[in-house]
């Protein structure tokens, strides 16, 4: 074993609610970490769930960061199917990024574990209330999945008043349609160094929440939850379609590779763009739950909930009134000075738009001339206006991209001032 060149767990310590995995990371890799312990709670009891399984949601997280680097990762036991599923993960990655992915990287376990096969009903999701997790939701409420959401990715660990707003949410939404929901708190996102992976790869990756880590973070984190309620199938609602050629951290062709025990995971969803889930909430809405709330925002101080200016939540807003739907009465807030406010935005290019966010404006565009009469005459000239914007005009992502290859040079502070500046963090 090379310590210079590996990453080792040196112990898992489980507990009735949690499990703690200390590791340690060679001199060349430590950059990479911010902390060298890594843990997961749980609002259930994971007593009885085995190590092999618990190791999965760390693994799940660590992996892209010794496929970039070439190292191993050594381990006391792994649950087989998970093993076997990380040789089609790896080809999956490369497939999406060939210059990030080496080949002289692997997990290296003590034993191989094959885990009993559970064989229960129920299925799950994750849930975060956004748009991509409610249309999963809406096409698959018949299962009743488990909704699963998740603290230490858009909302922080150290925000309470936030995830308590969250928490309510989810529980409501579980209420009304007859589910359950389910909580994880973990500092998968945190402990990760994600600047210092953004100035060794930033040149190959978009990003390495968006780009690389999230999908199999997100999924891996729930292994102990679907050993403990015996989930066959787990949803992950889709980011894009097929239209959409960048690679991305949550895709089709890796997701679906994922796998442990008896669970799979579903990338769900990819046939529809999302305006198309928009209207296949908005149907929901009009037949089945007139005060569902919808929760998108990311952005610091909306305390959970949507700050209704920011241009993902204006997206969404924009989204619902071509459907014909009234955001005020679904998670937001809005007047009569919102259609100047989405002009002025774009007009002065205060929105960073990334490659993704623009294919989505795109989408609206396209649906536009479908819903003329949907529209409340009182947003025709804002539709008129964004039917006829030229998104191509728009390329944040060379400005990006050079702001990344500048902040490469700099020192820490400097660094990050640049790129909160154009919009990287």
């Amino acid at each position: 074993m090379n310590s210079s060149n590996s990453i080792c767990i040196k112990e898992i310590v489980p507990n009735s609610k949690s499990v703690v995995i200390n590791f340690s990371a060679g001199p060349e890799l430590k950059r990479f970490f911010h902390q060298q312990s890594f843990f997961a709670e749980y609002d259930i009891n994971i007593e009885a769930v085995p190590k092999s399984i618990l190791v999965i949601p760390f693994l799940t997280n660590i992996l892209p960061v010794a496929w970039a680097n070439g190292i191993d990762i050594y381990v006391d036991e792994l649950d087989c199917e998970f093993n076997e599923a990380v040789i089609d993960l790896k080809m999956a990655f490369k497939g999406l990024y060939p210059k990030l992915i080496k080949s002289n990287s692997n997990i290296i376990a003590n034993r191989i574990v094959e885990n009993k096969k559970w064989t229960g009903e129920r299925t799950a999701q994750l849930f975060s209330g956004g748009l991509d997790s409610l249309a999963t939701l809406v096409r698959k409420i018949d299962e009743r999945p488990f909704l699963i959401t998740i603290c230490g990715a858009d909302v922080s660990l150290n925000d309470r008043e936030s995830w308590e707003i969250v928490q309510d949410y989810s529980k409501k939404i579980a209420e009304d349609t007859n589910t359950d929901v389910l909580f994880i708190k973990s500092n998968f996102k945190d402990f990760l160094n994600h600047s210092e992976l953004e100035v060794k790869f930033g040149s190959i990756v978009n990003g390495w929440w968006t780009g690389v880590q999230h999908g199999l973070g997100l999924c891996g984190l729930s292994a102990p939850l679907t050993f403990a309620k015996e989930i066959n199938a787990f949803y992950i609602a889709s980011s894009h379609t097929s239209n959409y050629k960048l690679p991305y951290g949550s895709h089709p062709s890796t997701d679906n590779k994922l796998r442990w025990g008896s669970t799979r995971i579903i990338h769900e969803a990819y046939e529809l763009t999302r305006q198309q889930k928009v209207r296949v909430i908005a149907n929901y809405i009009k037949s089945d739950y007139s005060s569902l709330q919808i929760r998108v925002c990311w952005r610091a101080g909306s305390n959970g909930g949507n700050c209704s200016q920011c241009e993902k939540c204006s997206r969404t807003i924009v989204g619902l009134l071509l459907e014909g739907i009234d955001p005020n009465g679904h998670g937001f807030r809005i007047d009569s000075h919102f259609p100047m406010h989405v002009r002025s935005q774009f007009e002065s290019n205060a929105w960073k738009l990334d490659e993704a966010v623009a294919f989505q404006w795109k989408d609206i565009q396209a649906r536009i001339p479908e819903n003329t009469n949907t529209i409340n005459e009182q947003y025709l000239e804002l539709f008129n206006w964004i039917q006829t914007y030229n998104f191509k005009d728009y390329q944040p992502g060379i400005l990006l991209k050079a702001g990344g290859t500048v902040a490469k040079i700099l020192p820490a502070k400097q660094k990050k001032f640049i790129k909160s500046l154009i919009g990287m963090e």
